[in-house]
């Protein structure tokens, strides 16, 4: 399966191999096939956006799902609840303006702020690491703000 690649002011999206991955607007290091995608929510364009939305998913499952075929593309059971999230680990340096002013959040899956993530500013914006794994579970969101 190929990369996909989405670039528009107020949208950026990655579907990555493990590897690096240069973007509209932003640098991916992936350790695992993932999406990453970040999205303004305040209807500014990424680069000045106040609020944004970061997603970074690897693969979701269920508990004991089966498939046939080493492409997976017969289901045999659809397994239970919890869902199981494949680890993954991603060094990003994103494009913004007044990278100073930055602040990053790891979510829960309720979205609610759980933990404040270092950020590095670069010469052209902010670097920082995404992880799936944390302290208080699986994060697939994490939120981004400006002062």
């Amino acid at each position: 399966m190929g990369d996909i690649s989405i670039s528009a002011p107020k949208t950026w999206g990655e579907i990555v191999g493990v590897g690096v991955k240069d973007g509209g607007g932003f640098h991916i290091e992936s350790d695992s096939r993932a999406s990453l995608w970040v999205s303004s929510l305040d209807n500014a364009a990424i680069t000045a956006s106040k609020r944004m939305l970061i997603t970074y998913v690897t693969d979701v499952q269920n508990t004991n799902i089966r498939y046939s075929g080493v492409d997976r593309d017969i289901l045999e059971s659809w397994g239970t609840l919890p869902y199981l999230v494949r680890k993954g680990t991603a060094k990003v340096t994103l494009n913004v303006a007044k990278p100073e002013q930055v602040t990053l959040y790891r979510l829960d899956l309720a979205g609610r702020r759980i933990a404040k993530l270092p950020v590095k500013v670069t010469p052209t914006g902010v670097s920082f690491t995404l992880d799936i794994k944390g302290k208080n579970g699986a994060s697939l969101y994490f939120e981004m703000v400006r002062k």
